[in-house]
């Protein structure tokens, strides 16, 4: 294709000077996009002159269409990404008709790829082909506990970093820009507790009285936030069991509980407002990713599994209890672990079961809900108020 000139030459050379920057994340999953959102405002921070593209699924690209420091998001139909071989070449051929179609001709000086491990959703066959002379992604090499069906990624890179272990997954997508100079200094450990200006400035962005108006709220109204959906139903705690919480916590602070979650887990929503009798209302289909970033960002508490508005409402600031499927005895770098996949923020805490249950070992391996039920109601409301008192 480069010889036919249907793709731009390689560029083999790296510039005197960065001044175009392609990011590239093509998850589907907005708790993913949002750890990925600090080396976004890092990177436009430390180099201002530098042209910010990122390139994302296609039900992401509205979200991040909103930030202004982006030059152009670039949001692609990759349809599945977890059918058999055939349909993920079928997949790859997706990413190629559109770097020939948009990316062709853009001269990009760096490819990031910051998903940290295995790449499942191939985002360096994209960054491939680009003409980008400088390719700086997570090596897949160092994820040692899942399958890599497309193995030999890191050689579509010209920058592979390794290393990293124990940080979470935001904070080791930072190290890319160290390692590329875009980045002369990297502070790891300040980095994990700073509030995330990307999401603050979506907040402040809402029309918040109109919002108020129309989910029929008061706009000085205090109130909770719980999101009980999740991507997997083994990490999704009951909702009998967030009914007790919130009419617990309701009965005692004296405010309600919002839901919100995705527009597929209305009726899950439905169900904890009639069992929690009303102690927690549902606005779960009835607003934006944007909108709903602004009610976190005004709430007293956040309570929730790991999940996308997990991280926003950490991200926020905002006192958020997590309930989180992986056992205190996993692995340190298992694929749920919370020392891996934890949020970036001031004030948050994770709630997990102590031990796996049987069958599981040190990853709950059920379709429902299994080891999370080790999470006991007291253990979540004890973290929740100690939260709120400090």
């Amino acid at each position: 294709m480069r010889k036919l000139g249907i793709l731009p030459k390689a560029r083999f050379t790296p510039p005197d000077s960065v001044t175009r920057v392609l990011v590239i994340s093509l998850t589907k999953h907005v708790g993913d996009i949002v750890m990925m959102l600090p080396l976004l405002e890092e990177l436009k921070s430390a180099c201002p002159h530098v042209e910010l593209e990122v390139a994302v699924t296609s039900n992401i690209a509205s979200f991040l269409q909103k930030i202004s420091y982006i030059s152009q998001v670039h949001g692609i139909n990759v349809g599945s990404t977890s059918l058999p071989i055939f349909d993920r070449y079928r997949y790859i051929w997706r990413l190629v008709r559109y770097a020939i179609r948009e990316l062709a001709n853009k001269d990009y000086d760096v490819c990031l790829l910051p998903r940290w491990g295995i790449d499942p959703t191939l985002s360096a066959y994209l960054a491939f082909l680009t003409n980008a002379p400088i390719r700086c992604g997570q090596d897949p090499r160092e994820e040692k506990y899942m399958a890599d069906d497309f193995s030999g990624t890191e050689r579509l890179m010209t920058m592979a970093v390794r290393g990293g272990y124990g940080l979470p997954e935001a904070i080791r997508e930072l190290r890319l820009l160290p390692s590329v100079g875009l980045l002369s200094h990297l502070d790891e450990v300040a980095s994990q507790t700073k509030k995330t200006k990307t999401l603050i400035a979506f907040a402040q962005s809402t029309d918040w009285d109109g919002l108020c108006i129309r989910l029929g709220l008061r706009p000085d109204i205090k109130y909770g936030v719980i999101a009980p959906g999740a991507s997997h139903g083994s990490r999704m705690w009951p909702p009998e069991r967030y009914s007790e919480v919130v009419s617990s916590l309701r009965a005692k602070y004296a405010f309600p509980f919002l839901i919100v979650g995705s527009v597929g887990e209305i009726v899950l929503g439905k169900t904890i407002e009639v069992l929690s009798d009303g102690a927690a209302i549902s606005v779960i289909g009835q607003t934006s990713l944007t909108e709903t970033t602004a009610l976190l960002s005004h709430a007293e508490v956040f309570i929730g599994n790991d999940s996308g508005p997990a991280h926003i409402a950490a991200g926020l600031g905002v006192a958020t209890v997590i309930v989180s499927v992986c056992p205190k005895t996993s692995l340190l770098e298992g694929p749920h672990s919370p020392s891996r996949i934890r949020p970036v923020g001031p004030r948050y805490k994770i709630v997990q079961p102590n031990v796996a249950t049987r069958p599981c070992d040190e990853i709950c391996n059920a379709n429902n809900a299994h080891c999370i039920l080790d999470v006991n109601i007291e253990a979540v409301i004890q973290e929740v108020e100690e939260l709120m008192l400090s």
